[in-house]
């Protein structure tokens, strides 16, 4: 059984919208692949990375694409990102020899201009950001089902506390690694709270 057959009944709903940041290639390690395929629904997918992007691209997904991130201010900004072990990609602190930029937009203003505030799914895995992405969010006006968000790289306590306080209760706690693939995840689910 699924996340969202866990948190949702039989899994059979269709037509939704799906949000999936740190899209990598599309299809490895991806979130959302699976709610596209199997109902069809249709989404956005954001990836930093101008090589993972441009594989992201290939792969024919049914969904918008973006390759830039999502700001962690509520402010649009171009950043320095550096490859890390296992081709991964994160936001930089500094401009090095090593680093390239990207642009970087607010979260809230990628919905508004996709006409999107109902949002289904949200995958968010950015590399340490988490944190500083979901506070710049506003929960009031944006409409998120479920999120699933990566906390290897964040304050556990501190991503809790803030997603309780906007009306999420932690679902499932993911920890999984299996090293000969390259496959990961340790995710927390959460789910919006019925008023």
């Amino acid at each position: 059984m699924n996340e969202w057959q866990d948190c949702h009944g039989n899994g059979e709903h269709k037509n939704g919208f799906f949000v999936e940041a740190g899209g990598l290639d599309g299809e490895r390690s991806s979130n959302t692949i699976w709610f596209e395929k199997k109902y069809g629904w249709t989404g956005f997918l954001i990836e930093m990375d101008p090589s993972y992007y441009l594989q992201l691209r290939g792969k024919n997904r049914q969904c918008y694409t973006a390759n830039a991130c999502i700001s962690s201010t509520n402010f649009p900004a171009m950043v320095p990102f550096i490859e890390m072990r296992g081709g991964n990609t994160a936001i930089s602190s500094k401009v090095s020899k090593n680093s390239l930029d990207t642009m970087c937009f607010p979260f809230y203003s990628m919905m508004l201009a996709l006409n999107r505030t109902k949002i289904d799914y949200f995958s968010l895995d950015v590399e340490g950001q988490e944190l500083a992405v979901l506070k710049t969010i506003p929960f009031d006006k944006l409409d998120i089902s479920v999120l699933s968000v990566e906390y290897l790289h964040t304050d556990k306590e501190q991503l809790k506390n803030l997603m309780k306080a906007k009306g999420y209760t932690l679902a499932k706690t993911l920890a999984y690694e299996n090293a000969k693939i390259v496959q990961w995840s340790f995710d927390y689910i959460f789910v919006k709270n019925e008023l």
